[in-house]
């Protein structure tokens, strides 16, 4: 499996989707999920964490949450991640179509494809 990667609350692009991580020292939060960025609310001195303002979360754990909802969180207790993995399936199954080949894998950060073989 490709590695989740890691995206620091600066450079959150507003309308993507990121998945969460609860890294906090509490037991009582939803440790992961997944959001619509939305914007930043900056520290007003070094020593204040970033606000990440994120909507439409997507936990299996809060059946009850409204998609219009916002919250706010601070970049000491969570971490954000890329949710690119449908983007990227879509991708990988039409350049295994387009070059027959079933087991065509691909980097994104690359500017040209890598051939690697899977291991099943």
């Amino acid at each position: 499996m490709r590695p989740l990667t890691v995206v620091s609350p600066i450079d959150l692009e507003i309308g993507k989707q990121y998945l969460i991580e609860y890294v906090g020292p509490h037991e009582h939060s939803h440790p992961k999920c997944k959001a619509t960025f939305i914007g930043n609310i900056m520290p007003k001195c070094e020593y204040q964490c970033i606000m990440s303002k994120f909507n439409n979360i997507r936990d299996n754990m809060i059946p009850n949450i409204k998609p219009d909802f916002e919250y706010k969180l601070q970049d000491c207790f969570y971490k954000y991640y890329k949710a690119d993995a449908v983007t990227r399936a879509y991708t990988r199954h039409v350049l295994c179509m387009i070059t027959g080949d079933p087991d065509f894998d691909f980097e994104l950060h690359t500017t040209t494809p890598t051939h690697t073989k899977i291991k099943k």
